[in-house]
């Protein structure tokens, strides 16, 4: 007899994405996420500029910050240096995003610290796009493990560094994770939390690779079960490093950059950065990263905007990607 096991029990879950001044973006990943999750809400953190710009459905819920004068931003920028939460403003965020990742780790440890009454969180990249109802499939998951996404190899890591007996972690491109097992987050305060999210405030005494891999490993380390998608569905990479996947040809293209490239999600890593850096000249701080981002943000356009003018030195290289993306009805 095969005994089908029954979850009586309903997770409250919280689906975020974030695309502050890049509604170009922003708006395939939303539509493609409309087209396949019909019964699911999702959370979508914005600027006030970016209304009006993006897809509306009843099931979008779209957040917006207050701009403050320029001597209520400073005040509120120094007084939030000793406050255990606190409010973002629209000029503290392009402030921090002027910056990379510090202006997503604020964003997140003022989501993590606002909006607390949930059992799993659930976030996917503005550059992400759907092919199928991938985030159901992480909340199906989500009743056995606690962190739910793509490997992020540490013991086959592609930069070849020894971490000794560190557990692989995962990918935050798209991924669910529970809030319980994270004492982190309700004992730290926001900014703290903040520079735990970007990997500069080592709460596991561990140093990591990547962002968010300090909440992911406190999770580990508390007994938490993690699962690893598929390649095949969700691309990206296996425990063992390796691309090898039914899309193979697109998944590990031979080019300096990769994509990741599944059945269920198609990520392009770095566009909202480099349409930042395109747009208004910022820098994260690293001119690799930056033509990494650049790269990106050419390829998204070419593959989307085809119209545009912008000019895109790699063209060549990638069009069987391109190819692909004009098979399909996004």
């Amino acid at each position: 007899m095969i005994i089908l096991k029954c979850h009586t029990l309903k997770m409250k879950n919280f689906i975020w994405t974030e695309c502050l001044g890049c509604s170009e973006i922003g708006r395939i990943a939303i539509k493609s996420f409309l087209k396949y999750h019909n019964n699911l809400k999702l959370n979508v953190f914005i600027y006030e500029s970016d209304l009006g710009k993006l897809p509306q459905d009843e099931n979008i819920i779209y957040h917006t910050f207050e701009r403050k004068n320029n001597l209520k931003y400073f005040i509120s920028k120094f007084s939030n240096n000793f406050k255990f939460c606190f409010s973002l403003s629209e000029n503290l965020l392009r402030s921090y995003f002027k910056k990379g990742h510090k202006g997503t780790a604020h964003l997140w440890s003022y989501i993590l610290k606002k909006y607390t009454s949930y059992d799993n969180y659930i976030h996917f990249d503005s550059d992400v796009v759907f092919c199928d109802s991938a985030i159901n499939d992480l909340i199906k998951y989500s009743y056995d493990y606690d962190i739910v996404g793509q490997c992020r190899p540490y013991k086959c890591n592609p930069y070849n560094i020894d971490f000794g007996n560190l557990p692989d972690l995962v990918a935050t491109c798209c991924f669910l994770f529970k809030p319980a097992l994270c004492p982190s987050i309700k004992r730290l305060n926001q900014k703290n939390l903040a520079m735990a999210i970007q990997g500069k405030n080592k709460i596991t005494g561990k140093k990591l690779i990547d962002f968010f891999d300090q909440i992911t490993l406190e999770i580990l380390i508390n007994n938490g079960k993690i699962k690893y998608l598929s390649v095949d569905d969700f691309g990206g990479s296996g425990i063992n490093g390796s691309r090898k996947s039914s899309f193979s040809s697109l998944n590990n293209m031979k080019t300096k950059y990769k994509i990741d490239v599944g059945r269920k999600i198609v990520h392009f890593s770095a566009v909202g950065s480099g349409y930042n850096i395109w747009k208004t000249k910022a820098t994260s701080g690293s001119k690799e990263y930056d033509r990494y981002a650049l790269d990106r943000f050419y390829l998204y356009m070419k593959c989307f905007y085809p119209e545009s003018k912008i000019e895109f030195p790699n063209l060549e290289k990638y069009s069987e990607l391109i190819d692909y993306f004009n098979t399909k009805n996004f």
